[in-house]
């Protein structure tokens, strides 16, 4: 059992809630509120432009997977299960 902590936004969270575990922690935000939101426009013009491997790789994807050092960030700050390693899994 590992401690998990989920952030998704809110019209996700019923989708999700059936899944979680005792130790895992379900957290909402915005896409507005992460760092890079004010360049989400450029990531996803970026991504248009260069061809990428996969069909996956679109620019709201790249601004996710850019965006978990700001969440393993909040993570690290709040700590709520007192760890003292941290992983992101996507």
């Amino acid at each position: 059992d590992i401690q998990l902590i989920i952030y998704t936004e809110e019209h996700l969270v019923e989708k999700i809630r059936p899944h979680l575990k005792k130790n895992h922690l379900l957290k909402t935000i915005t896409l507005e509120s992460l760092p890079l939101y004010p360049h989400l426009e450029k990531i996803r013009k970026i991504s248009k432009i260069k061809k990428l491997p996969q069909e996956k790789m679109t620019g709201d994807y790249n601004f996710i997977i850019w965006s978990k050092f700001d969440l393993i960030d909040m993570v690290l700050k709040d700590n709520p299960f007192g760890s003292s390693h941290f992983a992101w899994v996507d």
